[in-house]
């Protein structure tokens, strides 16, 4: 898979309150949160988007599945909200806001293939009418 233009994002993750890591809560597109997926919120991208998250080498691919994050005075083209389970595998858990890198993979384009009309040939015809 090739990959659009990468975008330079502010990821978030929640890391504070009673109880930061549990799920059970539902989504923006009505499915219930389960902190171990690899989700992410943002507020214009459609749902089930996936894209390409990546911090210091380490990059996993989420789906978006919720809107947000929303925050006062903030780019709301140019922040992604991640799950436990991203953030996790980004090793961001301790930091809370890290500047990534966002990417959109897209399908390499399938080869042209010509498609050759076959002319039937006389010989055939004459074997069909028969």
């Amino acid at each position: 898979m090739s990959t659009a233009a990468a975008v330079f994002m502010i990821a978030t993750y929640w890391v504070g309150g009673a109880a930061p890591t549990e799920g059970g809560n539902y989504l923006a597109n009505g499915q219930v949160y389960n902190d171990k997926e690899l989700v992410a919120a943002h507020r214009t991208l459609p749902f089930g988007t996936i894209l390409n998250v990546c911090l210091r080498r380490q990059c996993v691919a989420v789906v978006v599945k919720d809107r947000g994050p929303f925050l006062p005075n903030m780019d709301t083209e140019r922040r992604i909200d991640l799950s436990y389970g991203a953030a996790k595998v980004l090793g961001m858990l301790h930091d809370g806001r890290q500047r990534v890198r966002v990417s959109i993979p897209m399908p390499k384009p399938r080869p042209d293939v010509e498609w050759q009309v076959v002319q039937p040939t006389s010989s055939l015809i004459a074997q069909e009418s028969n």
